[in-house]
This record gives structure tokens, sequence and C-alpha cells, in this order.
């Protein structure tokens, strides 16, 4: 399915004012102006956790981070309506409604400018975007689609070079299960990650217990695809992945660091797609100098595409999401009907749902493929994002 864009820009104004822009859409641009109501602002705690199921956080930090008994009894529904009705008043919401197009999907692209206030924009990014309701959950149906932007122009130079055809995506899965943590079903993944690629055309090479140098030694032989399972919580006041150090415990691991890892790599060698299979890689929070993310940080590295975790996520839930979101990708459907699909597998099974809305996808690809073939693009440089005036080479953005 071919998507239209509907560009939204959000900036924080004063108290709890903020700006909506619509930049590019089908049917043009207009700005509108709302409030964000104390009882929405509390939304974006993480919701509906289960209890009693292991889940790929620590239980540390992120406790601060974790929602209230109450909380867990609001209805996502009301939370999704309310967010929309919030958001997308006015003209802002009159243009929106009126790019539904049976002939195309659209793609809500949301856009949080940085600003002074870093606590103000990480209010924005906190909010549960994947939640928005409009007749129904948009982030469920296929045609429509939700991605995080970042703030800024990012070019990517030939991360996107087309592939010849035949074509096996290299899948490295990164497994992660230290001595000092819960234990964690990442067997079953691996096997069925496993089982899938011997059915349709991937090529995965599994790796447990890796360590970040591990890692790095392992992206300098040129995967397409990283996939990372296990713990994510937060440490020392940012959300981390938990590697294991060479006496087999936990070793935190920010964004920051991974980004380091990223920049450090060729053009050929870097990952086209981070799937992050644990909690808290999808946050982006005010951090001891100033915002910090895990998949943001990659995504500003020059990582395409990164799909993560906005909050915590069951063990259950997290290997049903692999299982839904790579065998779609085998199947050839497009990174923005994967998500709707992966979504909807966890909506659709009772134990599961409480997570449906956990899965978030940063992107710049637009309706660019992740492995377009040599004979339908072309092998100079692909732009990805606007320029003011020209193409420049690509340098790595900086960091949060």
């Amino acid at each position: 399915m071919k998507y239209r864009d509907f560009e939204l820009r959000l900036a924080h104004l004063s108290n709890r004012q903020y700006s909506a822009v619509v930049t590019d859409s089908p049917y043009g641009r207009c700005s509108g102006f709302f409030h964000l109501a104390a009882e929405l602002e509390t939304y974006r705690i993480p919701m509906g956790a289960a209890q009693g199921r292991v889940h790929r956080d620590l239980s540390r930090e992120s406790k601060a981070f974790t929602e209230t008994t109450a909380l867990r009894k609001v209805d996502p529904e009301q939370v999704g309506r309310e967010l929309f009705e919030t958001v997308f008043s006015g003209k802002v919401g009159d243009i929106f409604k009126m790019c539904h197009d049976p002939n195309y999907g659209l793609r809500l692209k949301l856009i949080i400018q940085d600003g002074l206030d870093t606590h103000e924009t990480a209010r924005l990014h906190a909010l549960p975007w994947e939640l928005l309701f409009y007749q129904q959950h948009l982030a469920v149906n296929p045609a429509y689609s939700i991605v995080r932007q970042l703030d800024g122009d990012i070019l990517i130079d030939l991360a996107l070079t087309p592939v010849s055809h035949p074509f096996k995506p290299r899948v490295l899965v990164v497994g992660s299960n230290p001595n000092d943590t819960h234990p964690l079903d990442l067997e079953q993944e691996k096997r069925m990650l496993a089982k899938l690629a011997l059915s349709s055309n991937i090529e995965i090479e599994a790796l447990s217990q890796i360590s970040r140098h591990g890692l790095n030694e392992k992206l300098e032989e040129g995967f397409h695809v990283v996939h990372f399972m296990g713990h994510g919580d937060w440490h020392e006041g940012r959300p981390v992945l938990f590697f294991t150090n060479e006496h087999g415990d936990s070793e935190g691991v920010s964004g920051h660091q991974l980004a380091e890892e990223i920049r450090g790599l060729t053009t050929s060698q870097r990952p086209r797609l981070f799937v992050l299979n644990a909690c808290y890689g999808g946050t982006v929070a005010q951090g001891p100098c100033g915002l910090t993310g895990i998949a943001a940080e990659l995504h500003r590295a020059g990582v395409p595409a990164v799909v993560a975790m906005r909050q915590e996520i069951g063990d259950d839930a997290a290997i049903c999401f692999a299982r839904s979101f790579y065998g779609s990708i085998a199947s050839g459907l497009s990174l923005d009907e994967v998500m709707a699909k992966a979504r909807l597998s966890l909506k659709r099974e009772p134990a599961l749902a409480p997570f449906w809305a956990t899965p978030c996808l940063f992107s710049n690809l637009g309706n660019r493929e992740l492995f377009p073939h040599a004979s339908l693009a072309e092998s100079e440089a692909v732009h990805i994002g606007k320029t003011t005036n020209q193409m420049l080479a690509w340098a790595p953005p900086a960091s949060l």
C-alpha cells in the first residue's frame, strides 16, 4: 500500500499551551493550538501492564515511571479519543478528516520540535500517540500509520542502496539475559525466528549473552537488521538496554553509547532497521544532560528505521510481536503495514492486549522500501527528509 503523508509538527509555547502545525498533507497546510489538560497528561504514564507477568524490565528505577493501579483501569479508547480531540481540533482536525482516501494509506508523521524547555518537549514525546482514536484506533488499521520523527533534517546517504534479486536480508538476533536479571524466554523467541528463516527469504544469525563491544564487532560484518531481545530499564536517569559483561552480569548501555557504535560503521555496515524488543527502548525522556532515548539516538545516528517499546512489555507479548512483525516483513509488506498487523496481533489476544500500543516506530523511510531492488531504484544517495536548499553530504546529526 502506498501512503500519503500528514506531517504534524508539535511545539511547546508556554505553560500547558502547544502549537500544532500541519506542514504537509494532501489538502495543504494549517496551524492550530491546544491546551494539554492535566488529566490527559497523566495518560503518558505507561498503561495496562498485566499483573503477574514477566516483563522485560528489571523493576529498578522504572518504578518511578510505571502507572498506579487506578490508571491501569483507564479505557484506552477514551484516552485515544481525548488525545485526538485535544490535538486535532479546528482546522487541523478538519484537514485530517478530509485526507481519508480508499486508494491510499495515510501516514501521520509526528515531529516534536526541540525547545529550550526539555521537560515540556519530553512531555510531548511521552504522550501515547499510538492510542490515537478517530472512529477506531488508528495504529491497528493498516490504512493509517503513526510514525515518530525527530526534529531537524536527517540525511541518509547510501544506507538504502539498491539490492540485487534474489536477496536475503541478514538479521542479527542479539539476546542478553544476564545472571543478575530475572530469566526471559529468549530461547523461544530465537527458535521462532529460526523457524521463520527456514520458511522465508531471511538469513538469521543469533548470539546470546553478548556485550556491547561484542555487538560492535558483529556490526562490522554488515547486517541489514539488528534484533535485540532482553531487558531494558532506567539506569542513572536514562533508559538503557542491559547487555552482558565479561562476568555474566548486566551492563547498562545507553542510546548515546549505541549511537557511537553506529557512527563508527561505514555506510555499507550500517543496519537499515533496529528492533528493540525490550522495555523502554522507545522512550524519549529528560535525562541528566537533556533529552535522551535509545531509539531516538539510533535514529539520529543514521539508522533509517527503529522499532521499539515505549514502555514495559511482557515477555510473551514481546515474542508474539516479533512473530507477527517478521512474518509480515517476510511476506513483503511495507513497514507501515507491518506495524499495524503486529499491534493487532497483540490486541486480539486478551492476555496480551494491554501491550498492543507499546510498539512505536521511528522512521524517515516514507514510501521507500527497506530493500529497494536495483531495477526500481537508483544507486546514488538517498535523501530522506527535507532540506531548505540542496542535498548535503551526510554527517551524523548531534545527539539528543
